[in-house]
């Protein structure tokens, strides 16, 4: 009975909070990009994305849950999120290589400095997993952001597919957002909850 007490008093204060679904609308975002529109693809509402970013202007976020959609063809190009943006080169990020499906480097984690990545650093456990991607399908994704730590979950929201454990930029809130290189892809269901206690991710890599 304690243990079920114990229980109630870590999740109640993470359920009370609101989850908070972004405007897919040209007010809504800050873009910088080859190419974007506001679009509808396989029945969603969606932003597409070509080479640039785009800032969700009344997005405030350090702690909490990510959820998304993203769709992308076959090739050489990246989409990725990105979170707690201070400015446009400090964030953390989290990013699909479609050309690296099935392989140790598709997904990746990595802080962003002065506008310089560190993924040639932050390789590995804990940092970067294979995924093999659907390819002109909707997946949908997940982040749970804790201070310091989070997890990445595609397709399956049962289990992890990245567990980070050591998130590099200091716990800022900031703004959320998208982002894409050598090529395009579509955004979609962009949903946040943010929260003032750490959601449940362990610590350490079990």
């Amino acid at each position: 009975m304690a243990w079920i007490f114990l229980g109630a008093l870590v999740f109640l204060p993470l359920r009370a909070q609101e989850m908070r679904t972004a405007r897919l609308s040209p007010d809504a975002w800050k873009i910088e990009a080859r190419q974007s529109e506001f679009t509808t693809m396989h029945g969603k509402e969606c932003l597409y994305l070509e080479n640039g970013s785009a800032h969700l202007l009344d997005s405030d976020f350090k702690m909490g849950i990510i959820e998304y959609e993203v769709m992308f063809q076959p090739g050489r190009k990246f989409a990725g999120i990105q979170f707690r943006i201070q400015d446009e080169g400090n964030h953390e990020e989290f990013y699909m290589r479609a050309h690296q499906s099935g392989n140790p480097d598709a997904t990746q984690y990595t802080p962003v400095y002065n506008g310089m990545a560190g993924w040639q650093l932050y390789y590995g456990e804990g940092y970067s997993t294979a995924c093999t991607y659907k390819f002109g399908e909707w997946m949908p994704v997940r982040l749970v952001v804790a201070e310091k730590a989070m997890d990445v979950y595609v397709e399956d929201m049962s289990k992890p597919l990245l567990k980070v454990r050591d998130l590099k930029r200091d716990p800022e809130s900031g703004m959320l957002g998208f982002w894409t290189l050598l090529g395009g892809a579509w955004f979609a269901n962009l949903n946040y909850q943010p929260m003032e206690q750490a959601p449940p991710v362990p610590q350490t890599l079990e």
